[in-house]
């Protein structure tokens, strides 16, 4: 429930609410998730979800805009800045990596690519050094709700730590590269 609207696909939005974060480190900081589905919905079924997710989203936030300022309530913190617009894009990007979720979890065959794009495989001669070093340092984590426009319920308050020196790899892991591992 959202925006004071019931559910309409209870199943669906347990589906698909794994959102960015589905292994959780900290359950009691973050929400539960629902198991991955044994049969996933056809595509029509995603569409027809989509677009009334799209409708209802515009039913409820369509009357808190119309109210901005002229009312002073719970609601109002959501709406200033355009902070429900933020959270509704954000929103739509979850979906949108839900989807890739589920394509992952395609055979093989069902994922080619188009026939008039090529791909060159080739790697890359890489003339920088692969490992870097980041000095330890202090950082600010999350984020404060009056003064960020957006950010999800676990990232609430902000707060500083110390974080060691590290080091990463330049370049983000290829399948080669985690296959060899």
């Amino acid at each position: 429930m959202a925006l004071g609207q019931q559910a309409f696909a209870p199943k669906m939005n347990d589906m698909f609410e794994r959102g960015i974060d589905p292994d959780v480190l900290e359950p009691e900081r973050c929400h539960q998730h629902s198991e991955i589905p044994c049969q996933w919905p056809t595509a029509a079924e995603v569409e027809s979800y989509l677009q009334k997710c799209h409708e209802e989203m515009l039913a409820g936030i369509i009357p808190l805009i119309e109210k901005e300022g002229k009312e002073a309530d719970k609601m109002s913190r959501w709406i200033r800045g355009g902070r429900v617009h933020r959270l509704s894009i954000e929103h739509e990007l979850m979906h949108q990596e839900t989807l890739m979720y589920m394509y992952m979890q395609l055979d093989a065959e069902h994922k080619q690519p188009p026939k008039d794009i090529t791909f060159d495989l080739k790697p890359k001669e890489l003339t920088e050094p692969r490992i870097v070093t980041i000095p330890e340092g202090s950082i600010e984590v999350g984020a404060d709700f009056d003064t960020s426009l957006f950010g999800w319920d676990n990232e609430f308050p902000s707060f500083t730590t110390k974080v060691p020196s590290f080091q990463l790899d330049r370049y983000p892991v290829t399948n080669g590269e985690f296959y060899e591992v």
